[in-house]
Formats: C-alpha cells, structure tokens, sequence
C-alpha cells in the first residue's frame, strides 16, 4: 500500500498541486491511502471507494499516533507537505519540499523557528526529496548537506485553452494595468512594489496595480488601503478562486512578481498562458520557470519603478515558458516502475 500524506494542505497553491496529484493518481491501478487535512473534507477531487482516506488534524501529536499505529503498512511514502515521517519507518520515504522558508537559515520568528527545528529533525527519515525547480534542489543540498537523491519533477494545471486570449499592443497612455497574484507574506515584497507602483502612478494617473492580499496580512492591507485613501489606483481583490483568477490574469495588460525567493512560482507560468509581459525579480527562481520579458532588482524600490517605466522595452518582448510539467514521470518512476 502507498500513503500520500499531505495532512498539512489545505489552502492556495499547495491545495491545488494536491488536487491535481489526486486527479492522476485516481487514473491509475494503485493501492493508496490518503491522509488528509479534516479541513478539507468533501473539498478534493473524488477518490475511489477501493483507497482508503483518514482525515487529521495536522498536529506533531497526531501524525506521530498515525505514523506510530499504522507506519508498517506502507510500502511507499509520499509526504506531500515538506515534513517527512516522525519516525524512521521500513518503507521507502519520498518528501516532497516546497517550503523554501524551511531552509533560510535567519531568523524569520519564533514559528519558524520552531518549524525548522521540526523539519531539521525530520529530515532524516525521507529516503529521497521532491522538488520543482533546480534552484530549489540546490537550496535543500546545501541546506541539508546530504548525499541523498533529489528528485526534480514541477508540476501545475494548466488553465483551460478557452479562457486564454491574445492579448492587446501596450499602450501607456490608456493606462496600464499592472497584476501581481500572491499571498502576503513579507518574502512576496509588496512593500517594494507599492512604493514603486505609488511613484510610477503619480506619473501614469490612469494606470492601476491589482493585488490579491488576503485579510489575514493586516499591516499590509492597512498599507494598500492607506494608498487608496490617498488616491493611489491599488485595487486589492483579496483570496479568489481560479475562475475570478482567470478574470483579473485577462484584463491585465502587465503581470509583475517582485518576490524574494521561490519554490516554484506558479503566477508566473499563468501569466505566461495569458500571454502577459512578466516583469520579475533577477533571481534563479525566476529562470527556472520562465523567460521574462524584464528583469529588476527585488531589494530597491527605484529598479522596480524603472522597469515598470520601460514600456518601450517589456513591451516588445514576450515572455516564455521554460520548464515542462512532469507530474506523470513522477507518478510513473515513484508508484509504478
């Protein structure tokens, strides 16, 4: 039997990847028990009455009491949330790592502290590793200064041809639209990019940045509706789902990713569907997805203004997908050969 456990997905990008891992493995004649976060009961792709499924909250307690009772069961383990085993078990381990906070080596907080100090003790049960670019494999060797295998197989749902559309020449004296689909953590950097769009916008006063912030970042909220208080065109549409996803990557005339680091950057490669110019960090992460049509400086504020005033140069230039989709060569050399 094989355990994919992914006891700790339940929201955003990884609760995608998990949907689009269970759609593939149902396609196949395999043997599987899930572990589940409970908090996604009845919200997943439906999985066959011959599997069986085990909902938990994702607690060390609780995944330690699982792995304890039933860790002999399993031939093969797929740890689809960063943290291998708490336990060494008999069965081969693969972790799947997306997390690359888990190896920055600063102090984040104490959360993070606690995270890694978890993981770092974990790290020793997995057999082999699971990432998505090469950047992030050589992030985790060096972090986990290990011998063992890593693995690279990306992964991401495509949006649906019917809703990808040509886009329209750039023109800045319309205004343009600027994009950026992510999360608020403080490595996304929206900080930077406020304060870069807030100086563009007082030149281009029809142009607009769209962002899509979540309530939970206060600090940041209270910063972009401080910038609508004072006539700055931020509109912030905050978590939507892939339909409302796909509405805002088609009105958009510009898609911008000022991030710090990366797992993988999936806004990255829908932008690139749609067939937006990307204006992204000069960062590996970066490459490893996509060929952008402009590249800036992260950490300064005045490189992304430039780069967004440029429009004479990431206008002409498209931006390309540069990696493939490898979900069923992962499924293929890891669950059947």
């Amino acid at each position: 039997m094989i355990l994919i456990d992914a006891v700790y997905i339940n929201k955003t990008g990884g609760k995608m990847l998990l949907d689009l891992l269970i759609e593939e493995l149902e396609k196949h004649n395999l043997k599987l028990f899930y572990l589940l976060d409970y908090r996604i009961v009845n919200n997943h792709p439906k999985i066959s009455d011959r599997h069986k499924i085990k909902y938990l909250k994702g607690s060390l307690i609780n995944r330690f009491v699982f792995y304890n009772k039933n860790g002999l069961k399993f031939k093969k383990i797929l740890c689809f949330g960063n943290f291998p085993p708490p336990i060494k078990l008999k069965g081969v381990v693969y972790t799947y790592f997306q997390n690359v906070l888990l190896s920055q080596k600063k102090f984040i907080s104490i959360k993070w502290y606690l995270k890694r100090l978890v993981f770092n003790m974990y790290a020793k049960n997995s057999d082999f590793w699971i990432v998505q670019t090469n950047s992030v494999k050589d992030l985790l060797q060096n972090y986990l200064k290990t011998e063992k295998l890593i693995f690279i197989f990306p992964f991401f749902k495509k949006f649906n041809p019917e809703l990808l559309k040509n886009r329209n020449k750039i023109d800045p004296l319309n205004g343009i639209n600027f994009l950026y689909i992510s999360t608020g953590e403080y490595y996304k950097n929206h900080k930077n990019l406020i304060n870069a769009f807030i100086k563009y916008n007082k030149i281009y006063k029809s142009s607009s940045l769209t962002l899509t912030v979540s309530e939970n970042y206060k600090e940041l909220c209270t910063m972009i509706q401080n910038c609508v208080n004072n006539g700055i065109n931020i509109y912030n549409k905050g978590l939507i789902d892939k339909q409302l996803l796909s509405f805002e990557y088609k009105r958009a005339d510009v898609f911008i990713f000022p991030s710090s680091f990366e797992s993988f950057g999936l806004g990255l490669v829908e932008a690139v569907e749609f067939g937006l110019p990307v204006l992204a960090s000069d960062l590996p992460y970066v490459f490893d997805v996509i060929s952008p049509s402009s590249t800036f400086n992260p950490l300064d504020k005045n490189s992304i203004f430039k780069t967004m005033k440029d429009h004479d140069k990431y206008s002409k230039t498209s931006s390309k997908i540069t990696i493939n989709n490898k979900l069923n060569e992962m499924i293929n050399s890891i669950f059947i050969h």
